[in-house]
């Protein structure tokens, strides 16, 4: 007989923390494990479905209320009896499951994969004054203090970074005996399929013939610090006019964008792209990828990046030093320091070429040796079933 597991998340939308779920769900054994997959909340697009669900798994959407209530809870406790093992990820299915395995009492084995720092305890105040705007105090309660007290009828935490296992141990209250760090690592076969089949209009690429390409990948939201890169790009412009800002991506901020990119008159030299499954093509279009993050686990798109070739630059937060070696596989600046991370870009426009091949080999043998997700398997689903 098969073990019974199910795998919980908030919702599918894009984003590190899903991509990494459900990599993971379609590498999982299937020959002895049976899963099934639910997202809380409402999906976003049916039409998502059809690329991101893993063959061979039974998925369904529980479509709960936007609010922490009794009915969710013991909706989701209903459908969660059958299964003898459950997997959480993402804050609100953290919190759901953590409830449901103290209704539980030990009769089940309730584990979660912790990506990087909740949004509740990140240490920025604009960010926290966004988050007042929808947070009850109760809310914030239940999520800041009440859960470390959940969590603690979970069984074990798979942590993506040892700054996400430090944040569990130190803000969490977590136990380090039920912590263990395992460097996931992204779908290397994937890309390499993916890149092959993908192609760009030949008329976009030769706008970009000449020009010094910035990168941004990944959401449009404050604590990605795209508006502050939009900002610091309008001022590298008026100095070297041959560069060129590629945004590819979704979220909050797609309308501040546009709007921005109107009134600064840069048109011509910046171009926001939506997020399509099959992006890789556009990193090779990139002399340098940005992730000015003022928080992060281990980004999926710095690895996407560093393992396509491609130079990047980020943010020394969560496990991203984990990630990158300053100046030897990338270049890494102080979160919030944008005076920095224009420096850093101007110095790799004028940069000689074989350093940076350097780098570039660097990085990708990282991601090859550290950072393969079908390496990291035998790890992952240890960590997952025992």
């Amino acid at each position: 007989m098969k073990l019974k597991i199910c795998f919980v998340i908030d919702t599918l939308t894009t984003g590190g923390a899903i991509k990494l779920t459900l990599d993971v769900v379609d590498k999982l054994d299937k020959s002895f494990l049976d899963i099934s997959l639910i997202s809380l909340f409402e999906i976003d697009s049916k039409k998502s479905l059809e690329h991101l669900l893993p063959k061979g798994v039974y998925f369904e959407c529980l479509k709960l209320r936007d609010k922490i209530t009794l009915s969710n809870i013991f909706k989701l406790y209903w459908f969660l009896r059958p299964f003898e093992t459950v997997h959480s990820t993402l804050e609100l299915a953290n919190f759901y499951c953590s409830v449901v395995s103290f209704l539980f009492l030990g009769r089940k084995r309730f584990i979660s994969t912790i990506h990087g720092i909740d949004g509740i305890f990140i240490d920025d105040p604009v960010l926290q004054g966004m988050l007042l705007k929808h947070q009850s105090k109760r809310y914030r309660f239940l999520m800041k203090r009440f859960q470390n007290i959940l969590f603690k009828t979970y069984s074990k935490f798979i942590a993506v970074s040892d700054a996400t296992k430090n944040f569990l141990i130190n803000q969490r209250g977590i136990n380090p005996d039920k912590i263990k760090t395992i460097y996931h690592g992204i779908d290397l076969k994937h890309i390499d399929r993916k890149v092959s089949s993908s192609n760009l209009e030949v008329s976009f690429e030769d706008k970009l013939k000449g020009h010094f390409v910035i990168g941004y990948v990944g959401r449009f939201t404050h604590g990605k610090g795209v508006m502050e890169l939009l900002s610091s790009f309008k001022k590298l412009q008026t100095e070297h006019p041959n560069m060129f800002l590629l945004m590819v991506g979704d979220g909050d901020f797609v309308n501040e964008i546009k709007n921005e990119i109107e009134i600064s008159g840069l048109n011509s030299n910046c171009k926001l792209i939506n997020f399509i499954e099959n992006h890789f093509a556009y990193y090779r279009l990139m002399d340098i990828l940005v992730l000015p993050s003022y928080s992060e686990g281990i980004p999926i798109v710095l690895e996407e990046a560093m393992y396509l070739e491609t130079i990047v630059l980020a943010t020394r937060v969560g496990g991203i030093p984990e990630l990158i070696s300053d100046k030897s596989e990338g270049f890494l600046f102080e979160k919030g320091d944008f005076v920095d991370m224009r420096h850093i870009i101007k110095y790799l426009y004028s940069e000689n070429q074989p350093n940076l091949n350097r780098i570039r080999k660097n990085a990708r043998d990282k991601i090859i040796n550290k950072f393969d997700l079908d390496k990291n398997m035998i790890a992952v689903q240890n960590a997952i079933l025992k």
